[in-house]
């Protein structure tokens, strides 16, 4: 599963350039080139493994289990959440791909921060119904002794009275350091505010020249023209360059587009396999 993670991507590439022969010196001009294609080959190699847990979920798992709120939490819960999660990241790197420079359209921009606050809504979502799935197969038992705050996989409670998360403890807990980066940095829930992009990056020159023009834009809509008035701010969000960074709080930095999603998509990958490979082993084996 190292395909599913960043870092093997851009090795590859890194050898194909000659980084790993000593005294090889490669360009900077070669190095952004590299280090693009590996993010474009790391975001394709997410894609069907997130939408092959939509399959399992739904059509493959879900008949197996025994519990009836098993079921419920996998196939309407993880199933129908991980479609929109796929819908969303589909959006994501299709709007946003590595290469582009191109600044944002307006509409382009509210759809991407629709989109990212739908991707990671839904992946905090897949990790709760996991963990109910997961509780109600295995120690339907054990509800009445947690609340719901406290059923989740990287919970200390839910980790300590279901005793049958030992089985599946050594796979999560390594996603351990990935949880708490992900509720403190980029959960839209996290501060309660949303997670935005930003549709361009400027110049305090093209800064400038964007407020002349919109002042522009207002005196046309006075005017009544309202065609003119669509053209200039059509003509003022066209200043700047792309800016493949996503913000949430204002006191945190800037968080890369790439190769974060696509890793976060990893994370979850392997988190959902491991609890459903679980599963199915544990019925087939009754």
């Amino acid at each position: 599963m190292k395909e599913l993670y960043y870092e093997p991507h851009l090795e590859r590439w890194r050898k194909q350039f000659g980084f790993d022969v000593p005294g090889h010196i490669v360009s900077p001009h070669n190095e952004a080139f590299l280090e693009e294609r590996a993010k474009h080959d790391h975001a394709l190699a997410v894609w069907d493994p997130l939408f092959q847990i939509t399959a399992r979920a739904t059509l493959q798992a879900p008949a197996k289990l025994k519990s009836r709120d098993a079921r419920i939490f996998l196939q309407y819960g993880v199933g129908r959440r991980v479609t929109d999660m796929f819908e969303a990241y589909r959006a994501i790197i299709l709007t946003a791909h590595e290469g582009r420079k191109k600044p944002l359209r307006n509409e382009e921009q509210q759809a991407f921060s629709r989109d990212l606050n739908a991707f990671y809504i839904n992946l905090r979502g897949i990790l709760d119904n996991l963990a109910f799935c997961f509780l109600h197969e295995r120690q339907p038992d054990q509800r009445q002794n947690l609340r719901d705050t406290d059923v989740g996989l990287f919970s200390v409670k839910f980790r300590k009275v279901v005793t049958a998360f030992s089985e599946i403890e050594p796979r999560i807990s390594v996603h351990d350091q990935w949880n708490r980066d992900i509720k403190s940095r980029r959960d839209p829930a996290a501060h309660r505010i949303p997670l935005y992009l930003p549709p361009s990056l400027v110049t305090a020159q093209e800064a400038e020249r964007a407020q002349q023009i919109l002042l522009a834009r207002d005196e046309s809509i006075r005017s009544g023209r309202l065609e003119e008035a669509s053209g200039l701010f059509d003509q003022a969000m066209g200043l700047g360059r792309f800016f493949p960074y996503f913000l949430h709080h204002p006191d945190d930095g800037p968080i890369p587009i790439y190769p974060t999603i696509p890793n976060d998509v990893a994370h979850l990958v392997e988190i959902a396999n491991s609890v459903m490979d679980n599963l199915l082993s544990t019925q087939s084996s009754l």
